[in-house]
């Protein structure tokens, strides 16, 4: 991945976020801005690292486009309520992965998803 795909993602992950709110609430500006609020704060409280962070973490092991990223806290894993990027790949060959990472260590959580073992890059 190119340095844009961390500017591609953040942008996908604003207008996810703005696309959610204005279904949702039917007043995009003020779900947006609660969003944008909650993502800084959990980063602020050291719940999350940035989303460039977690690009970085997934490029690692797989290749695509982020096509969508979302701040979500889930209570699945084992862990407990957590926050967690859903991260959506466009492989190269057309596929649409999507990877949950843990928001604070950056583990890769889970992959679903066609032929994700043949997108694994080699370690």
């Amino acid at each position: 991945m190119r340095i844009n795909r961390c500017q591609m993602g953040c942008r996908f992950l604003v207008l996810s976020l703005l696309m959610g709110a204005f279904l949702t609430y039917g007043s995009p500006a003020r779900a947006d801005e609660d969003d944008q609020d909650r993502a800084r704060a959990a980063m602020l409280r050291g719940e999350a690292e940035p989303l460039h962070k977690a690009l970085t973490a997934i490029e690692k092991s797989y290749t695509g486009d982020v096509i969508e990223v979302e701040l979500e806290e889930e209570d699945k894993f084992g862990i407990g309520p957590t926050l967690i990027y859903e991260i959506k790949l466009l492989t190269p060959e057309g596929n649409v992965l999507q990877l949950k990472v843990h928001a604070k260590t950056l583990e890769i959580l889970a992959v679903d998803g066609n032929h994700t073992q043949k997108i694994k890059r080699g370690d």
